[in-house]
């Protein structure tokens, strides 16, 4: 090749040959896999420096999350069944949604998916709107998913293994910013101040405290400690990327330009113990391959540490042909159907 890509990028189908766009007056795009693209460097309360990869690496629980929930929405609310998670090589993670009604929405169908699956965040107060009555979708994403994690990990200590998202007077500074009220923000920074071995979960439960012995302001108090845990923990679209049918996305298996990491499929029922800095370099397959120069039995694959994650991809590649094949069979009945009764008809 006299042309070596640095990373490969996967399109829509389009109704000719995109090398031959010129040719036709109306190109545009058939169909297109429903993408979700999430960005570590979103959630702007994770303190992620892009140069360093290990900041990265140790804020993929949430990663992890937003796999749970965004799988069981996608899931029960539409029925998406072909999902393909794939990590994104440095700070985040790819959805591919390969649904024969997810691959033909319009931009429009898929402009109100991405909006219904991504919460809008309020420029004013930071933090992301929920109505109440909460919506069941993100009801049961709350009860199950984000309450759990916001006690377990958000607010546990950095030692043993949280976030501590309220552990340094600049993490409670930042938390209690979204009450957007400076005299909460004063008496609880002084509150901490004065107990500087207070854990973050007594810390969260004295916020819960006040709210609730707020008299005048108890609902709209606990309405906002409901949109904080929403806004530390609730997954961030990259909406764009949802919306538009011909957005380029990189390519499952592709290397990462910057970090030299394959892009490598992630079951969601073992995203929470995928590790990001144990997933293949190309540096580190092509000393696999090295090693196993002599090896003639199995695939390249198979002598590399990407054959761990080949099993995840080839289950969702046998679900994916097993849909298809059903997909062709019920049309074949539904045409042989329609055969039938049109014979009928014209017996009579």
């Amino acid at each position: 090749m006299h042309k070596l890509p640095h990373k490969i990028d996967i399109g829509a189908v389009f109704n000719a040959a995109p090398r031959d766009h010129k040719k036709y007056k109306l190109f545009e795009p058939l169909q297109r896999e429903f993408i979700i693209d999430i960005d570590l460097t979103d959630y702007d309360f994770l303190e992620v420096d892009v140069k360093k990869l290990e900041t990265c690496d140790r804020c993929w629980p949430v990663m992890a999350l937003a796999m749970r929930v965004l799988q069981r929405a996608l899931q029960d609310d539409f029925g998406f069944e072909q999902q393909l998670w794939v990590y994104s090589g440095r700070r985040g993670i790819h959805c591919w949604a390969c649904d024969t009604r997810g691959r033909t929405m319009s931009n429009e169908v898929r402009s109100a998916v991405a909006d219904y699956l991504g919460p809008r965040i309020n420029a004013a107060s930071g933090r992301m709107v929920i109505t109440n009555p909460m919506h069941p979708s993100l009801k049961r994403a709350y009860e199950e998913e984000l309450i759990p994690f916001f006690s377990n990990t958000m607010l546990l200590s950095e030692a043993d293994g949280g976030f501590g998202i309220l552990d340094t007077a600049a993490r409670q500074e930042k938390l209690l910013a979204l009450f957007q009220d400076e005299s909460v923000k004063e008496r609880f920074l002084d509150e901490w101040a004065g107990k500087p071995r207070q854990s973050g979960e007594d810390r969260w439960a004295s916020l819960q405290k006040f709210a609730r012995h707020s008299k005048d302001r108890a609902a709209r108090l606990s309405s906002i400690l409901t949109e904080i845990v929403f806004t530390y923990t609730y997954p961030r679209l990259d909406v764009n990327v949802s919306k538009g049918m011909n957005h380029l996305l990189k390519s499952p298996w592709c290397v990462h330009p910057k970090t030299g990491r394959v892009c490598v499929p992630v079951a969601v029922d073992e995203s929470e113990s995928f590790d990001p800095s144990a997933v293949p370099t190309l540096q580190s397959l092509a000393s696999d391959l090295d090693a196993s120069a002599g090896v003639k039995e199995g695939s390249d694959i198979s002598r590399t540490g990407l054959a761990q994650y080949e099993a995840a991809f080839d289950a969702f590649l046998k679900k994916m042909e097993n849909a298809i094949r059903g997909e062709r069979l019920r049309e074949k009945q539904a045409q042989q159907a329609q055969g039938i009764v049109g014979a009928t008809a014209m017996e009579f």
